[in-house]
């Protein structure tokens, strides 16, 4: 596991679907992610929930948002922004780094996402609460 970036794709192939269950279950107990499908078994014996986590495994594109109006309306439900939170936390991206960041961009009043969106694409920031009125108006 030391090896392995548990951030990237992995595949480990296993002698037997016995094998594979343990080896999963050893994966996920050794983990460092909290992500509950980090590690998944497809095998025959797992029918469609094995077919879904092979094209979820296959499918690179499934999270990436490809417009502002959907990163709004990712970002504007709470638990979203939780988990993009904590990821970011995960990986050393905390609330003071993000807090330092904004000073920095001078955008201390505006929303995290709109401070992310700067920095990743060179976007003007707006005050809190505008990318929520801005989708609002999107509908």
């Amino acid at each position: 596991m030391d090896q392995i970036n548990q951030k990237e794709k992995t595949l480990v192939f296993c002698a037997a679907q016995d094998h594979a269950l343990a080896v999963r279950d050893l994966i996920n107990q050794m983990k460092q992610r909290t992500d509950p499908n980090h590690c998944q078994r497809v095998t025959a014996n797992d029918g469609e929930l094995g077919k879904m986590h092979l094209r979820n495994f296959q499918d690179n594109e499934k999270s990436i948002p490809t417009s502002e109006s959907e990163l709004c309306a990712i970002w504007s439900v709470p638990g979203t922004r939780k988990q993009l939170l904590a990821g970011l936390a995960e990986k050393g991206f905390g609330a003071e780094q993000l807090a330092e960041m904004q000073r920095i961009i001078d955008a201390e009043k505006s929303d995290i996402y709109d401070g992310l969106a700067h920095v990743a694409d060179a976007l003007t920031s707006h005050a809190r609460g505008t990318c929520c009125a801005r989708e609002n108006s999107f509908a």
